[in-house]
């Protein structure tokens, strides 16, 4: 029974010895990848200990600092401390003596060194990375061999001697080699020594005189062998780098050009920093040097690389996968406002206006999720300023997705443009709608007001000549509205003839005052003598009534309105300063109120068609527009003051008439034009214009037939040709218009008078009637006088 106790307990031993074989052999591999880590940071001096002080691993950079082996290593422990002794002159430990690492021997001998990091590596062990106040690597050595050691190599009353020892021993040798039987460590770092004592030798070590492409035996260990060496254009830097460090006891870091012997020119770095004795007598200036110029090269490539996104015409754009930027170009300032030292570190979000971030997070998943992404997106700039971008993102390392490229292109003018298109497009679209409803207007509009001006021949009761006039006047009023509608959609320019304003005016004061609340105070100033100005008395009425309409609708509780017509002179350096504006005299309307005011972001866009801030069915968005248009056809000009909440000023400034005055004449009393029975063709397709014609035509003492279409006309002229002395025909109308008719009639008879009428205000095919000399065309609706005028003249010869 003992001996199966003591087999079972050899057997536990032996579980527990393989259980801490293989934790061994887990530390092992760890232990073997920080090696690695640590191999691949050489340049960084690297220490790693354990929790309890115990050395682990070090780097070659570590062991060159501390001038330690790998077996004295093994033999001290680490312990973190913040005492330092005071009368320790070690300029490894000033740095920062918040963190100090002190190495003890076990004869209780210490140097003491600052370290910048310290990092846990798993539970049980720590990395630390020193501080290297003069970053020196002296690499030129056998990498499989230890350094040798000092005699005292811990002790911290030696250190200065064991720097003046080492400095002997290079005078003696002129150059570090390393020994003969052992391979060089392949760096291009070279060290070199200048000592400030004695002879004043510079020694350097067998890889510096490969750096610079020399053989030993041609370096003649004195300042000037180096300088000669040195580009002529970098020379007097390098001059003044040593002149200040000696004389001002510090060290240098500066990248140069060097010229080899087979003049090669190479890029070098060069460290150094001032050695000093116990007295503080500098001893020697030493430091390294390093060949950078691959890494010049390549950063050569990447400044070039940078240059060209700093030239295209793109904001571009690198972050992480946690929004941070890390690159940002030069276009991406001109675009948003950020400097790149402000952008930089930043959340992208943060730089374009995406407050909550949720758009940066919708696109990080479609990215993710398509790998690609390519979307048109709102974003801000410094200034707040609105941007339309259309944004383009692409991975840039798809196995970790932490590197994100975004090409931003602003589309802000393009989209505009694209609006304005549509826009035109819809105001084509717009204008070809409102031709034909102003062509059937038109044409119910003609046999009602022939039929008034018939009704007042008529009856000449009083009370029914008012009423018919109320009537006249409504339809001329709906003529005129259908003639506007077409001169916003097509541009047409109106009527030209002197404005009788103060006529306008009374009419607007009359309707303000009888349909705007009572609640709105509106006043009027005129001046007394006002240039005039020629134009479309109808246009200038719409121009007043939508700016009176547009402040009763900032001032839904009421307010003061004011119109006032002034004379004023402006001169050439004004103009200057105002586009559109030419140097003269001009009549300035100008309409203020006490409203809502109108927002800043929409000042620039209250002209815009269809652009309106009031609530959907309350506003069409082309009051303003159409007043901007006519103004412009008048080649004035408007300025616009707003504040929100305190009112709005339109000033709008109309140039005036130079040569002609405006003096008030009564109407001429028109005289009744009456035929001598002669027989006139009338050619429409709505009866209810052929009948009115012809009752109108009748009373004036002519004969009338009447026919339906083109075909019909041309058929009944045919059959009476020589008998009907005039035609009156419309232009669209089916099957035949009415350009053909003419056509047609003229080759039955060339010298036919014909009177064509077209219900659009705007005849795109009047330059074809008059080729074919066709004198006068009617727009409806008209007046019986109008047509019975131009019949007269047709029939008379006066119309030239």
């Amino acid at each position: 029974m003992e001996k199966i106790d003591r087999l079972e307990n050899i057997n536990l031993k032996i579980d527990k010895s393989n259980v801490r074989i293989k934790e061994l052999e887990i530390a092992n591999q760890k232990l073997q990848e920080i090696n690695s880590v640590l191999l691949d940071n050489t340049l960084e001096p690297m220490l790693i200990a354990g929790l309890a002080g115990n050395y682990i691993s070090a780097n070659f950079a570590t062991k060159s600092l501390l001038k330690l082996s790998e077996i004295e290593l093994q033999n001290i422990s680490i312990k973190e401390s913040n005492n330092i002794n005071n009368n320790l002159s070690n300029a490894l430990s000033e740095a920062n003596p918040d963190k100090t690492l002190r190495f003890l021997t076990s004869t209780n001998k210490f140097q003491e060194i600052s370290y910048v990091t310290k990092i846990e590596i798993g539970q049980d062990l720590l990395l630390y990375i020193l501080h290297d106040p003069a970053a020196m690597l002296s690499l030129s050595i056998n990498p499989t061999t230890n350094p040798v050691p000092t005699t005292n190599p811990v002790s911290t009353t030696s250190l200065k001697t064991r720097d003046q020892a080492d400095s002997t021993s290079i005078h003696s040798g002129y150059f570090l080699e390393p020994q003969d039987d052992a391979p060089t460590v392949l760096f291009t770092f070279g060290k070199w020594v200048y000592h400030l004592t004695g002879k004043n030798h510079l020694v350097w070590s067998r890889e510096a005189c490969n750096i610079f492409g020399i053989n030993k035996e041609d370096f003649d260990s004195n300042i000037n062998s180096f300088f000669d060496l040195v580009h002529p254009e970098d020379l007097e830097l390098v001059k003044q780098a040593w002149q200040k460090a000696i004389a001002q006891n510090r060290g240098y870091r500066q990248q140069y050009r060097i010229i080899k012997p087979s003049n090669e020119i190479r890029w070098v770095k060069d460290k150094a920093k001032l050695v000093f004795d116990q007295e503080g007598n500098a001893l020697q200036l030493e430091g390294y040097y390093q060949d950078i110029t691959e890494a010049k090269v390549k950063e050569e490539r990447l400044n070039q690389q940078a240059a060209l996104l700093d030239v295209v015409q793109n904001a571009i754009i690198v972050c992480n996968n946690n929004g941070i930027v890390s690159f940002w170009n030069k276009f991406a300032t001109h675009l948003y406002g950020w400097e790149k030292s402000e952008a930089v570190g930043k959340h992208l979000a943060d730089l374009v206006g995406d407050k909550d971030k949720s758009q940066w997070e919708s696109c990080y998943k479609s990215l993710l999720a398509q790998g690609v992404i390519d979307q048109d997106l709102q974003h801000y700039s410094k200034n707040g300023h609105a941007l339309t971008i259309n944004s383009r993102w692409n991975i840039m390392n798809p196995e970790n997705n932490n590197s994100i490229l975004i090409v931003n292109t602003d589309i802000t003018e393009k989209k505009k443009l694209e609006a304005n298109f549509l826009r035109v497009q819809r105001m084509e679209s717009i204008g070809a709608l409102a031709g034909g409803i102003a062509h059937d207007l038109n044409n119910m509009l003609s046999p009602i007001l022939m039929s008034v001006q018939i009704l007042k021949k008529k009856n000449v009761d009083p009370l029914n000549q008012k009423i018919l006039s109320t009537l006249e006047s409504t339809v001329q009023r709906g003529a005129d509205l259908v003639r506007q509608i077409l001169s916003f959609s097509r541009g047409f320019e109106g009527k030209n003839n002197i404005v009788d304003i103060k006529q306008i005016v009374n009419e607007i004061e009359k309707l303000v005052k009888e349909i705007f609340p009572r609640s709105i105070h509106f006043t009027l100033e005129l001046e007394k003598d006002l240039w005039p100005i020629t134009g479309d008395p109808t246009q200038i009425h719409q121009i007043l009534l939508n700016l009176c309409v547009n402040s009763r609708d900032a001032m839904p509780n009421g307010g003061l309105l004011k119109l006032s017509l002034v004379n004023v002179n402006i001169d050439k350096h004004y103009a200057e300063m105002r586009s559109g504006c030419a140097p003269g005299r001009y009549m300035l309307i100008s309409s203020s109120d006490n409203g809502q005011g109108i927002a800043p972001e929409d000042l620039e866009k209250i002209f815009d068609p269809f652009f309106t801030t009031k609530e959907s069915g309350k506003g069409t968005g082309l009051g303003l527009s159409t007043v901007m248009s006519i103004v412009k056809t008048y080649h004035g000009f408007i300025n616009v003051f707003s504040e929100l909440n305190k009112g709005t000023v339109f000033n709008i400034y109309l140039p005036v008439t130079e040569t002609i005055t405006l003096a008030h004449q009564p109407a001429l009393e028109i005289v009744p034009y009456l035929g001598n029975g002669e027989l006139i063709l009338v050619i429409d397709d709505e009866s209810a214009i052929r009948e009115i014609t012809k009752s109108t035509l009748e009373i004036h003492n002519y004969s009338v037939i009447t026919a339906s279409d083109g075909i019909d006309g041309l058929t009944t002229y045919v059959q009476n040709k020589d008998a009907i002395k005039l035609v009156i025909t419309d232009i669209m109308m089916p099957h035949m218009d009415g350009v053909a008719v003419v056509r047609a009639l003229q080759k039955v008879t060339p010298d036919i008078k014909i009177i064509p009428i077209t219900g659009l205000s705007s005849f795109s095919r009047e330059p074809e009637l008059s080729s074919l000399g066709v004198k006068k065309i009617l727009a409806k609706p008209y007046t019986a006088d109008i047509l019975l005028s131009a019949i007269s003249d047709l029939l008379t010869g006066k119309t030239s």
